[in-house]
């Protein structure tokens, strides 16, 4: 799972792929799977169209980067 404290634009490319996340400190932070406690275990399923949907609900700053 990837995030962003500072929005979509303007994204950036991962092995030919667009990701539509502004890469800033918490996108660091998740990539480096450097988890919260609030953030593990993420799975689940894809669509047809290989979309899915997550929630994540955080306590007051603990997304800060």
């Amino acid at each position: 799972m990837l995030g962003s404290l500072t929005g979509s634009d303007p994204g950036f490319a991962c092995r030919g792929v667009h990701i539509p996340l502004a890469y800033d400190a918490l996108t660091v932070k998740c990539a480096r799977q450097d988890w919260v406690p609030s953030m593990q275990n993420f799975d689940g399923l894809l669509d047809h169209n290989g979309d899915g949907v997550s929630r994540l609900v955080a306590l007051t700053g603990e997304l800060s980067a």
